[in-house]
């Protein structure tokens, strides 16, 4: 199949793909013990958007496909003739394609959205892949929604950030019944702080992890940032962010266990937020309130360099 200009076809087929899989499962779904009336008709609406999404998808393609091979056919007609009207025509042609060309990208940028939303409420709908004392997505689930974005990046969809975000509950939290109150409402805070088209899972008892498709290791600071200074403000807690921008050949294992590292890192240098470059772990810089300029402390914590056999601490 021919690519899509600022997508790839292989993007586009799995979208479809998927969307069959979550069909499949709702479907099949349907066919065990009966469920609650509420259940039943939120299955329903989640079928009939899912299907929705995929039947658009297909007609969007479908044209597209069509204005591809003529202008396939028209560049071939070019080549076996020698015209001098022929570079006009195909000029002409690839103008008439580019417009619902880029249109195309976008139709397609808003259904991995909502297959995204859709997912989220199949898996809500399931119950075994979110969290009890959280209501977000567990850590099972964040894995499926990681190897997804992790695709796509490879099928040349934008990169994607990781942050880790681990938080201490404060004394007054001790009991366990007062941990998972708490751990709700840290959840609260942290989906309160989400950019549109990020994704929040619980991680661990009080350790989150979101996900940033589009952003880069220096915007996932600047977020990490606000929500440690908001879960501060808001709960009186203290929390540490490990960051990590994926890399080719990433698995969902690989990046989290950077970015598990780097926040391992910030909660041994008191509560920080450390990036892991791939190569190293270093402190991430947080921007300065008052706009650009970057706030370094005096004495900056060691780099861990992974680069130099045996894992040298090094000085800044």
């Amino acid at each position: 199949m021919t690519p899509i200009v600022g997508i790839s076809a292989s993007v586009a087929l799995a979208a479809v793909a998927l969307i069959g899989y979550l069909v499949g499962r709702m479907q099949r779904a349907r066919l065990q013990a009966a469920a609650p009336c509420d259940e039943v008709r939120r299955a329903t609406q989640i079928v009939a958007r899912l299907e929705s999404i995929a039947a658009s998808l297909r007609r969007d393609l479908a044209l597209h496909r069509s204005r591809v091979d003529r202008f396939s056919a028209g560049v071939r007609d070019a080549e076996t003739r020698s015209d001098p009207d022929a570079w006009r025509r195909i000029r002409d042609e690839a103008q008439q394609a580019l417009e619902p060309t880029l249109q195309l990208a976008g139709q397609v940028s808003s259904a991995y959205e909502q297959i995204r939303q859709q997912s989220e409420a199949l898996a809500a709908l399931t119950g075994g892949r979110t969290d009890p004392a959280t209501g977000l997505p567990n850590s099972r689930m964040l894995e499926v929604t990681l190897a997804s974005l992790l695709a796509a990046r490879e099928g040349g969809a934008d990169g994607l950030t990781v942050l880790m975000v681990c938080i201490e509950a404060p004394q007054t939290a001790d009991a366990a019944a007062g941990v998972r109150k708490f751990a709700s409402q840290a959840a609260r805070l942290v989906e309160k702080h989400l950019r549109s088209g990020d994704y929040a899972a619980t991680y661990g008892s009080l350790e989150f992890v979101v996900v940033m498709p589009g952003a880069s290791a220096a915007g996932a600071g600047k977020s990490a940032t606000r929500l440690r200074d908001a879960l501060t403000a808001g709960l009186g807690a203290q929390a540490s962010c490990g960051i990590a921008e994926s890399l080719p050949g990433d698995s969902p294992k690989s990046l989290l266990s950077r970015a598990d590292s780097a926040a391992y890192s910030a909660r041994a240098a008191g509560g920080a937020q450390f990036v892991h470059t791939g190569g190293a772990i270093r402190p991430a810089e947080p921007a300065c309130s008052g706009g650009s300029n970057v706030l370094l402390p005096a004495a900056a914590p060691p780099i861990v360099d992974f680069a130099t056999p045996g894992f040298v601490l090094s000085g800044r």
